[in-house]
């Protein structure tokens, strides 16, 4: 039995941007796909950056948040202050490049499964882990959900058949014995009360970006 390679297991079917996507276009592909993380490649599909949920919400609350406090402080909305028009043109300007995260982890397509594990046992907050081939385009993602349904359907499938390999006995215990220490970390609830609260930053700040955009166009 061979150990079970990451490309056997990954997503292919990937959204990326490009470092010059606007940074509003991604944070929408983010909140509206309810993802973690999306992938920054360049014209040949290589991979040049990462931008996360966690990337958005630092940028958002460094510009954004003082900004929302200066306008529910100030009640005379007709007359807008220069310097936050200025703020709402730089957040509006940015692109990808000024946010992502230019070091992603990644894993090659070959990588064992076992490989992926161990990675995501030493890199809690990473989810997904980018996947690449040998010229390093982008060729999938690797998230904690795909690991578990694969191991998950191997265990039903072989079920009802004696494992008489060796290697792959030991290799089936020390997997087992990684994803159960997986799932004890991240459990179920944690990760979708981390999800809600992702979606709802994230919307409250492209609601309040497109109100503000609307009260600025208004006051000219």
């Amino acid at each position: 039995m061979d150990i079970p390679k990451v490309k056997e297991v990954m997503f292919t079917k990937v959204f990326s941007v490009t470092t010059e996507t606007p940074f509003i276009e991604a944070a929408n592909i983010l909140l509206k796909n309810n993802f973690n993380g999306v992938p920054v490649v360049d014209a040949a599909k290589r991979v040049v950056g990462i931008l996360t949920d966690f990337d958005v919400i630092a940028k958002a609350s460094k510009i954004h948040l003082p900004l929302f406090m200066r306008l529910m402080t100030d009640h005379d909305a007709d007359e807008i202050p220069e310097e936050v028009k200025n703020d709402v043109k730089e957040l509006l300007n940015l692109r990808v490049a000024d946010v992502m995260n230019n070091d992603p982890l990644m894993l090659s397509e070959d990588s064992t499964l076992e490989q992926a594990v161990s990675i995501f046992e030493m890199h809690h907050r990473v989810n997904p882990i980018l996947v690449i081939n040998s010229g390093r385009a982008l060729v999938g993602v690797l998230a904690r959900s795909d690991i578990i349904r694969f191991y998950t359907n191997s265990t039903r499938a072989g079920a009802s058949s004696k494992v008489t390999d060796r290697d792959a006995a030991q290799f089936i215990r020390e997997f087992h014995s990684n994803i159960t220490q997986i799932t004890r970390k991240f459990k179920i609830w944690f990760w979708a009360g981390a999800s809600l609260f992702i979606i709802i930053i994230l919307g409250a700040f492209l609601l309040f970006l497109n109100l503000l955009s609307s009260v600025i166009q208004n006051a000219r």
